[in-house]
């Protein structure tokens, strides 16, 4: 293996006790990379989650955890694995710190405060996710897949007494975070193992991961042991618990026991690898790995013998120390860093610690597999999907480019005046009738309704089909800003999902679809009769929900968005039926109406039932989101191989829809013989042939009303981040969660 960022540590200044004997340690040239961002999510936790009390970490002297266990990390990387690594430590330790504290937590609880304290660890999540997606899509989605199974699993059995060294052995080394590290390793070091070598691989670093394990159980077993005395138990999760039990030895014996399986592991491993060198049914990438894993060892057995995470007489450095209590001077970072927040800053009580930095190697440059940074600091992204391709200016359109197209999007998107709500009468005076409080009418057949059982199937068949849950997430993430009560948000939740699910049973039917989410339309399983019947009975279940928010205000927002909804749909279908192509304004002011009404409508009442003093107006964010959204979706209709699956080929095309693709093309080939036959020839089917919709598409190809929309999509995306960076500042603090959305949403 090439080394271009480590260099050999002396053996003379490091003790091993023996436990990593023939294994070379290795150090990072840059570990003030780790030692900034650990530190940033020291400072993240304290204010999103909680204090820390006298929490330790990765950070050391003279060797810091990450820096040394993978020396060989790619510059622009080692920052964010260092991050996601501490957030592990962090959440670690605040889960035994919030076992110690239950009746506390108990009591925050029934004031609604925990829920923000888990959006707060979600943001975490999210903000390692957005910096990690955008260095390395596909490799951070396999660390954050990790990372995920991370969260969910890890932590020792505390309520599991393990009967014997081999059975604790095989749940250990998997407790360890095995597919955690093998996320952050191949990820900062840009591995990428071939599928069908994975589980081979896995297979093979068992046994170095099994190594880690027993370091780790050996160096933290005092502060273990003490944590289950405090908590009342008898027993330890640990393998020197474990040996004693099983064997009836000492704890002396035990730990000595412990140490051997450490040597044993070393030399399991060394003879392993020789192997593996030799071997030519291995790929060089799945070779790389298991070889850093070697340096992980070493360096895991390093770095805890002179941890104060374990140790206290262990230290940190005297740059560790200024800038921990300091914070960390602003020459260190840039005014935009690897997670793109642009001049974001991260506010800590007496001091700044400024957004993200960009990590220079030893040449002055970072560069990733799909991003660079200069020597500046500054993250340049040639990967993405809606950057600028060569020869355009800043906002997707062709230098120059003096079009007809080109001035209505400029049109549209800079200079137009933006939606407004308020264009019809419609008012709630109270929830009042005759008196009496409307959900304690008595209903009028005293107890002999029908089941409603055969009304709810429909619906309750289409709630079932796999979905992503994107405003679910959304809802969560604005409530990082909003802290609406858990009780409160679960009812608007609540609303959305009712409406959303019914809109998509009515769009079905009058679009003609046929499969949703890959699977039947619900129409075609109910009938249309059934389907209209369900979906209508939806907006009563919803206004039900609305009631449940006990105010006149929040159904006014109700109707109004309502209201819109229906407007805009109600357009889509008439041009539609009527074969008649909008412009580009009247084609967003629908999406507004349509699209964007759910939006509005989770925004508005997360805003009106908010807990924040800050009150901040989200319409235009709304309006921006919807706008992305139903772009995004007309684009991957036309070109997503997942969206064919789901929806089949080119859905809007046979549906006869005016996607922003189609309105390019008809406007800018007003006169194209083929393009104005095969669509009339649609309109006379009522459905357009997989050889109809591929003539058109191959339209859109070279007509460039594909690549105009994608230059679209990037400016849509470019004002949603600005609309985000004005709400964080107005707002007093930043939202990873929300930012980490829109990037899935971009790269999706």
């Amino acid at each position: 293996m090439e080394f271009k960022f480590s260099t050999v540590v002396d053996p003379s200044t490091y003790q091993t006790q023996g436990l990593c004997d023939g294994l070379t340690v290795r150090y990072h040239k840059n570990t003030e990379l780790e030692e900034i961002d650990c530190l940033r999510c020291q400072e993240h936790w304290r204010e999103q989650v909680g204090p820390l009390g006298l929490y330790k970490g990765g950070l050391g002297h003279p060797w810091s955890g990450m820096s040394i266990a993978i020396p060989e990390a790619l510059p622009d990387r080692l920052g964010i694995v260092s991050y996601a690594n501490e957030l592990a430590f962090l959440h670690d330790d605040g889960d035994e710190h919030n076992n110690d504290l239950k009746a506390a937590f108990d009591q925050v609880i029934s004031t609604g405060t925990i829920k923000h304290a888990g959006s707060g660890k979600r943001a975490l999540q999210a903000y390692v996710a957005k910096r990690m997606l955008s260095i390395d899509k596909d490799r951070a989605i396999t660390s954050l897949k990790a990372w995920s199974t991370f969260l969910d699993k890890a932590g020792r059995q505390e309520d599991y007494r393990f009967k014997s060294e081999d059975e604790y052995l095989k749940y250990r080394v998997h407790d360890v975070g095995m597919l955690f590290w093998y996320g952050l390793l191949t990820f900062a070091q840009a591995i990428t193992i071939p599928e069908n070598e994975l589980d081979k691989c896995h297979q093979l670093a068992t046994t170095a991961y099994l190594h880690m394990a027993l370091v780790n159980d050996l160096v933290s077993w005092d502060k273990e042991r003490q944590s289950a005395t405090a908590l009342g138990k008898d027993y330890v999760t640990n393998f020197i618990f474990v040996a004693m039990e099983e064997h009836g030895i000492s704890e002396d014996q035990a730990q000595e026991r412990c140490r051997q399986e450490i040597k044993k592991a070393t030399v399991d491993y060394l003879r392993v690898f020789e192997e593996i060198k030799a071997r030519d049914d291995l790929s060089p990438d799945t070779k790389r790995y298991l070889e850093s894993v070697l340096y992980s060892m070493s360096g895991n057995v390093v770095w805890s013998f002179h941890s104060p995470r374990y140790y206290t007489d262990a230290s940190f450095s005297e740059r560790q120390l200024e800038w921990m209590k300091n914070g960390i001077p602003k020459a260190q970072t840039s005014e935009r860093g690897a997670s793109g927040l642009d001049k974001s800053e991260v506010k800590i009580p007496d001091r700044t610690v400024n957004g993200d930095h960009a990590a220079p190697n030893s040449n002055g440059t970072g560069t990733g597999s799909q991003g660079t940074i200069n020597g500046n600091g500054t993250a340049k992204e040639n990967n993405s999907r809606h950057a600028s391709p060569p020869g355009r200016n800043t906002n997707g359109l062709s230098n120059g480019d003096t079009s007809l197209l080109s001035a209505v999007i400029t049109q549209h998107l800079s200079g137009r005046d933006g939606f407004k709500l308020g264009d019809h009468d419609m008012k709630v005076e109270s929830f009042k009738k005759g008196g009496h409080d409307i959900k304690e009418v008595e209903s009028p057949l005293k107890g002999q309704d029908l089941d409603a059982k055969v009304l709810q199937a429909p619906y309750e068949y289409i709630t079932g089909l796999p979905s992503k849950g994107v405003r679910e997430h959304a809802i969560d993430a604005l409530n990082v800003w909003f802290r609406v009560p858990a009780e409160k948000l679960a009812i608007i939740k609540s609303i959305i999902t009712i409406l959303h699910n019914a809109s998509l049973m009515l769009d079905d039917l009058e679009d003609g679809s046929e499969l949703r989410r890959g699977k039947a339309s619900t129409h075609l399983i109910f009938g249309l009769g059934q389907t209209v019947n369900s979906a209508n009975y939806q907006l009563i279940r919803a206004l039900q929900e609305i009631q449940k928010l006990g105010d006149s205000k929040s159904l006014l927002i109700f109707t109004e968005e309502l209201h819109y909804l229906y407007v805009g749909q109600s357009m889509d279908l008439y041009w539609t039926s009527n074969l008649i192509c909008p412009s580009i304004n009247e084609y967003f002011r629908m999406v507004e109406h349509k699209t964007g009404g759910l939006v509005r409508l989770f925004g508005r009442l997360m805003a009106l039932h908010s807990t924040n003093p800050v009150k901040v107006d989200m319409i235009d964010f709304s309006n921006r989101l919807g706008r992305y959204f139903q772009t995004r979706d007309d684009y991957q209709n036309l070109v997503s191989a997942e969206y064919t699956k789901q929806k089949g080929f080119c859905e809007d095309l046979e549906e006869g829809k005016f996607s922003l693709p189609l309105i390019h093309l008809l406007q800018t080939m007003p006169d194209n013989h083929v393009l104005r036959n095969v669509w009339m020839q649609r309109r006379v089917r009522g459905t357009a042939t997989h050889a109809q919709k591929e003539t058109i598409l191959d339209l859109m190809k070279r007509n460039g009303s594909l690549q105009f929309t994608e230059d679209t999509l990037g400016i849509l995306y470019g004002h949603m981040e600005k609309s985000i960076g004005e709400l964080e500042r107005k707002f007093g603090a930043e939202n990873f969660q929300l930012r980490l959305i829109l990037e899935l949403l971009r790269n999706g």
